[in-house]
């Protein structure tokens, strides 16, 4: 039994450690605070800025899907909420017939 409770509080520890950075990710898109480590965001620049790039994550169809897990830190959000503001940042430049210093 004891092997099993010290298990469950790891289980634990892992959970709330993925929903943090999930949390902090949403956080930074302006997304509400979930309980779920999976996010699906509409972000249609995604799949082109990421490409190339050491972020693992499934863009479709103008949409991103991460998962957040233990070998995840807090640097890996931030780096991937650079990446994406930096594609916003380009995509509201163009839209405002400015040129882009991401081009």
């Amino acid at each position: 039994m004891m092997h099993l409770q010290v298990h469950l509080k790891s289980s634990d520890a892992i959970h709330e450690h993925n929903l943090r950075l999930a949390n902090r990710f949403r956080a930074g898109l302006g997304i509400e605070p979930g309980d779920s480590a999976i996010i699906s965001a509409a972000l249609p620049e995604a799949e082109e800025r990421l490409r190339g790039t050491r972020v693992m994550a499934a863009a479709r169809a103008g949409l991103l899907r991460t998962s957040w897990h233990v070998y995840n830190t807090d640097d890996d959000v931030d780096e991937l909420l650079d990446l994406l503001s930096a594609a916003r940042a380009s995509r509201a430049g163009a839209r405002a017939g400015r040129p882009s210093a991401l081009s």
